[in-house]
C-alpha cells in the first residue's frame, strides 16, 4: 500500500514538472503575466513620505510597483525565471500557508509593463499610471 502511494506521489511530481515547462512564445508569456498580475498582483504608483517630525519638512516621493504574491512557489519561480526581478518568502500570522512574493525592479518595470498593457483588464489603469512616470 505504501509503495503504491509513493508511486502516485512520484507520478504527480513528474506531471507538475512537465506542466511548469510548457513551451510558450514571448507573446504568450506576456499574456500569461498580464493575467497573473490581473488576478494575483499589484501594479501602480506608490506614494511615500519621509518620517520627519515636522509636516513641512516631510518629502513626498512616488515610485512604481509591480508584484505578485501567491502560495505557489512554482508560479513565483516561473515569473522570476522569465522576467527577472527578485523573489522571497513571506511568513504569515497564524496557521496559514507560506506565501511567496515576486517583485520587479524599476528598470524591469520600464521594460516589461508597456508590453503587457494591451493584455491587462483589471489593472490596466495602474499600469498606465506607471507608464507615465
Amino acid at each position: 500500500m505504501r509503495r503504491l502511494l509513493e508511486e502516485e506521489v512520484d507520478a504527480s511530481l513528474q506531471w507538475r514538472q512537465q506542466e511548469t515547462h510548457i513551451k510558450m512564445t514571448k507573446k504568450e508569456k506576456l499574456i500569461y503575466l498580464a493575467g497573473i498580475i490581473d488576478g494575483e498582483g499589484c501594479i501602480g504608483r506608490v506614494c511615500t513620505t519621509s518620517k520627519k517630525r515636522m509636516k513641512e519638512d516631510r518629502k513626498i516621493s512616488y515610485s512604481s510597483r509591480c508584484e505578485v504574491s501567491n502560495t505557489s512557489k512554482s508560479l513565483i519561480d516561473w515569473l522570476y525565471e522569465n522576467f527577472g526581478g527578485y523573489k522571497y518568502p513571506v511568513k504569515r500570522e497564524g496557521n496559514r500557508k507560506l506565501q511567496y512574493r515576486w517583485k520587479l525592479r524599476k528598470k524591469e518595470i520600464k521594460k516589461i509593463v508597456p508590453k503587457i498593457i494591451p493584455y491587462l483588464i483589471v489593472k490596466k489603469e495602474g499600469a498606465l499610471r506607471i507608464n507615465q512616470i
